[in-house]
Formats: structure tokens, C-alpha cells, sequence
């Protein structure tokens, strides 16, 4: 098995340590649980609007002025709840590269972040606004610079106030966070066959109950639906980059025949494959 098929391997843009995307009324889109080495942090600065996160089996509510911290490792998904008839919702993720941060922390595998305090929520998010602020996406010696610093700070408050021992943490969320991720690291390897909930508890040592129980707490979702959205991302791929047939294409996923694709493309997307690739080829 590839041991990153669904560790998500981040490439950062020219020579800063970060990648920043500024969010502005954004439909909402299925992001299956995945994991990732670098520290993610997402913040909402205004708007109506929520961030279901689920994280390492625990649920997080993010909403106007929180800041979400995802550690190293930790398998995350989220979907959010935007009212766009009630104004602008605007927001932010920011990604700090885990080597980096490593060079600056040598003993960063053993500490675990966690923002507790009112007041670290604000000065974080207030930081990653003025981030959001100057930053053009674009290389800019000065523009870096002052990126660098501001990040240097948001590092300087979680390292003052934010973080707990590796050796603190229970060693059944260890575990259970590792085995998570070898669960997803297989469905997307896999996920062009035919898996079903009873393949994949036996497949894991789980029985079918407590499999089930336990993926819903780690995702937020149900295997089959999981799965599904898996299917229907690499099916959104291949319609963008590949000349492939409808048909070829639901084979390819998973889906197995074309009316299915199209009855769940049109689902998720509200539009057919195929009207959707003439969209994204205009």
C-alpha cells in the first residue's frame, strides 16, 4: 500500500514556510477526512456561519472569531453551513510546513497544541487576518517577510500558552488515530473496487457495529457515504484531466455503471458529468 494515498503531501508555493487560502462566500464541498504532517489552523472572521469539524474523533463547532487547530497527524474532515442571504462570510486556512516549524522546534513530534484560552483564539485569529490582509499569493520578498513574522507570532502564543505533552494524551487516542488513518490510507487505495462496511470491519479486526460506530466518530460520516464522496472527488478529477468516457469513468470510481455517476454526480454537484466538463473546458 502506498503509505501516503490518503496522507494528504502538501507542496508550498516559492520559499515560504505557509500556505494561505482566503475563503469568501464558498459553496459548500464534500472533503473527505484525510491527514496531513503540517499544523492547520482555520479561522472565521465574519459571517453567518458554522464549520462542523471532526477531528481525531472529537466534533469542533468553529464560528464567527474561533480558530480550529488540527495537530500533526490528526485525521480531519469538516462541512460548512453558510447562510449567504444574511451577508459576506469571509475566512481563512492557513498551513504551516511541518519541517519548518521542526527546524524551530526540534522536539515538535512530542507536543500536541490545543487553544483553550479566549484570549488565544483572538490574538490567533487576529494574526492570521492580518495574514489574510496583505497576503497576495504572489512572491514578494517584503511580502514574505512580514508573512514569516506574523506566523513566527501565532507560533510564539502557541508555544507560550497552547501546548500539551505527546505523553499526556491517552495512549487509546494514539492508537485509535493510527489505526484511522490506516483505515482511509486503504479506501483510497482501494476505493475503484467493491468495499462494503462488512469487508472493511473484517478487513480491520472490528466487528460490523463497532466499525461502523467507530468511522462515524472519526469522520463525521457513515462508511457508505464516505466512500461515496471519495468516489465522486476522483470522478470530479478525471472529468477535469482526462479525456475518458462517462462510462470509463464510473468504472474507473468505483460506480460501476453510468446512470449511477450521473445520478450521484448531479447529487453532489447539482449539473451531469458531462455538462460539467464542457464547464470546466470553456
Amino acid at each position: 500500500m502506498d503509505e501516503n494515498a490518503f496522507c494528504e503531501v502538501v507542496k508550498f508555493k516559492y520559499s515560504t514556510p505557509f500556505l494561505l487560502w482566503k475563503h469568501l462566500n464558498e459553496t459548500p464541498r464534500p472533503t473527505p477526512a484525510h491527514w496531513h504532517r503540517d499544523i492547520e489552523l482555520n479561522v472565521i472572521f465574519q459571517g453567518d456561519a458554522r464549520i462542523d469539524y471532526y477531528i481525531d474523533g472529537r466534533h469542533e463547532v468553529v464560528t464567527e472569531g474561533c480558530v480550529s487547530l488540527i495537530n500533526s497527524g490528526e485525521v480531519h474532515s469538516c462541512m460548512p453551513v453558510i447562510d449567504k442571504s444574511r451577508g459576506n462570510v469571509y475566512g481563512a486556512t492557513l498551513l504551516l510546513n511541518y519541517e519548518f516549524l521542526k527546524r524551530m522546534i526540534p522536539n515538535l513530534e512530542n507536543i500536541y497544541w490545543q487553544i483553550v484560552r479566549p484570549e488565544d483564539q483572538h490574538k490567533i485569529a487576529d494574526l492570521i487576518h492580518q495574514m489574510a490582509v496583505i497576503y497576495s499569493g504572489e512572491e514578494n520578498d517584503a511580502q514574505n517577510c512580514r508573512m514569516i513574522s506574523l506566523m513566527c507570532e501565532i507560533m510564539s502564543v502557541l508555544c507560550e500558552n497552547c501546548i500539551v505533552s505527546i505523553n499526556d494524551l491517552s495512549a487509546d487516542k494514539l492508537k485509535n488515530s493510527e489505526r484511522m488513518r490506516e483505515i482511509l490510507d486503504y479506501i483510497h487505495c482501494n476505493y475503484s473496487s467493491s468495499l462494503t462496511l462488512d469487508d472493511m470491519a473484517q478487513k480491520f479486526y472490528f466487528s460490523r457495529g463497532y466499525f461502523s460506530s467507530f468511522f462515524k466518530k472519526y469522520t463525521g460520516k457513515t462508511f457508505k457515504t464516505y466512500l461515496t464522496e471519495v468516489r465522486i472527488l476522483h470522478a470530479e478529477s478525471m472529468l477535469k484531466d482526462t479525456d475518458n468516457s462517462i462510462s470509463q469513468i464510473a468504472q474507473d470510481t468505483g460506480f460501476n455503471d453510468e446512470r449511477r455517476l450521473i445520478e450521484t454526480f448531479k447529487k453532489y454537484y447539482h449539473i451531469t458529468p458531462g455538462n460539467f466538463r464542457k464547464k470546466e473546458k470553456l
